[in-house]
């Protein structure tokens, strides 16, 4: 519903496809930060191949996302809203640096903002 609110709030009609879900964070589903154990986040944050929490990994984010991102028609023009998971593996793909997950790229990505990612993957704001 997120998504959907905040396309309504950008004046975007209901036009709602299947698109990439969050990230899968298996066990730590519905928990805080605060309340995953300090040693597993801080291993998820060094290794974007963990799945400690047997959910997916941030490799495994990435690579969803982008196989979605190259199946939209790269001769349009389109307006997505997405999680911000997404929004930051779009990035990670795009900059070609799994470490841009985390830092928001080049561009320090902030909420409320719009960014356009040209396909085959250029990122532009």
């Amino acid at each position: 519903m997120i998504c959907r609110d905040s396309a309504a709030a950008l004046g975007l009609g209901p036009h709602v496809v299947a698109g990439p879900s969050p990230a899968d964070y298996g066990t730590w589903r519905g928990l805080t930060l605060s309340e995953v154990p300090p040693s597993e986040l801080d291993q998820w944050r060094r290794d974007p191949g963990f799945v400690g929490h047997g959910g997916e990994s941030i490799f495994a984010l990435i690579d969803r996302t982008v196989e979605w991102l190259r199946s939209l028609p790269a001769d349009e023009d389109l307006v997505v809203v997405t999680h911000s998971e997404n929004i930051r593996a779009s990035v990670a793909a795009a900059t070609g640096g799994v470490e841009q997950y985390w830092t928001g790229g080049p561009r320090q990505l902030r909420p409320f903002e719009a960014y356009a990612i040209d396909l085959p993957l250029t990122l532009r704001t």
